[in-house]
């Protein structure tokens, strides 16, 4: 055999297209490239229905960018990758703002009256806890002689305070639970105001009817103790201040300071509801509005008790509480 029969046949490799080097050519623009390039597209679309495994369902969807659509060519792929991220892309972005508030100038403005109107609120709750405190202060001097608040309540026109205030409700046709305090009216001390305050401050055991109210307890009164509380001048006398008459209400004052202190949270509730009460610190109001019933079926429901307990009562929020049940507004 001549040498050519023992070489086995060679099959020269395949060059798939390759070219053989050549000088470096001047890019043409995209456009171009693309156009001259739109004819191998079916080259491409054939080989890969050649080539796609027999498994795959006809039709399925591609999750490829790149289009082997016959006839279409390389040139739709910038298209279909385009498609594709537009696909991903989120919706349209919620406005969390609210609404009518579309400009930066007008969100900041919103903001800035909430975060003053909390300011104002945490001022205002403030001023009245120091108010409360600095009214404790003074209904512990034993400067007064206290016992006088004893003939302030039988001084009451009309009989009895407590018949006075009864006489006053039945007027109105409202139905009362004054009577938990008539034990406080006796021939040897009257302390109807103190024992009002009680019930507020013990609220819990009142709406649990296990309401006990107790004798407050006063310093004696000696001719030593130089301040009345009714005397003009006591409040002047007693916080170096000129204070008005009209403005001293020191029975009151140790009435609401005996039996609430100044971190009571019924009180300070009570107080909440009733901002016409806490007039300064020689000067709050009376807690018979308490006793009324529609009133008393609103402080007493669970969810008022709850909120108190939280110590997140709030007297202009809306709380799950019996028809008709409401704070007593003078009518």
């Amino acid at each position: 055999m001549d040498e050519a029969a023992d070489t086995p046949l060679q099959t020269p490799a395949p060059t798939y297209g390759a070219v053989p080097e050549a000088a470096p050519v001047s890019r043409r623009p995209r456009k171009a490239l693309v156009a001259a390039l739109g004819g191998a597209g079916l080259l491409f679309a054939a080989v890969a229905v050649a080539r796609a495994p027999s498994h795959e369902a006809i039709g399925a969807p591609s999750t490829s960018s790149f289009s082997m659509t016959p006839g279409v060519g390389i040139g739709a792929v910038e298209p279909a990758r385009l498609h594709a991220a537009a696909q991903k892309k989120p919706g349209p972005k919620k406005n969390a703002y609210k609404e009518g508030l579309k400009t930066a100038e007008q969100r900041m403005a919103h903001y800035r009256a909430m975060v003053d109107e909390l300011n104002a609120k945490a001022a205002v709750e403030k001023t009245d806890q120091s108010m409360v405190a600095a009214m404790c202060d003074i209904s512990s001097s034993p400067l007064v002689d206290w016992t006088v608040c004893d003939s302030f309540e039988n001084a009451a026109p009309g009989g009895s305070l407590l018949a006075v205030e009864q006489a006053f409700f039945d007027a109105q046709g409202l139905k009362t639970h004054l009577d938990e305090c008539s034990v406080s009216e006796n021939t040897d001390f009257n302390w109807l105001r103190p024992c009002e305050w009680q019930a507020v401050a013990n609220m819990g055991e009142f709406c649990s009817d296990k309401f006990s109210p107790q004798v407050p307890e006063l310093l004696p009164g000696v001719s030593l103790r130089p301040v009345k509380p009714s005397d003009d001048d006591a409040c002047t006398k007693l916080t170096n201040t000129e204070v008005s008459s009209d403005d001293c209400r020191l029975c009151q004052a140790n009435a609401f300071c005996s039996a609430c202190g100044a971190d009571n949270k019924y009180c300070n509730a009570f107080l909440k509801a009733h901002p016409d009460l806490l007039r300064s610190e020689t000067n709050v109001g009376t807690a018979e509005a308490f006793f009324v019933d529609k009133e008393l079926s609103y402080w007493c429901s669970d969810d008022v008790q709850q909120a108190i307990d939280a110590g997140t009562y709030d007297p202009n929020a809306k709380y799950d509480v019996p028809t008709g049940a409401a704070i007593y507004t003078g009518t």
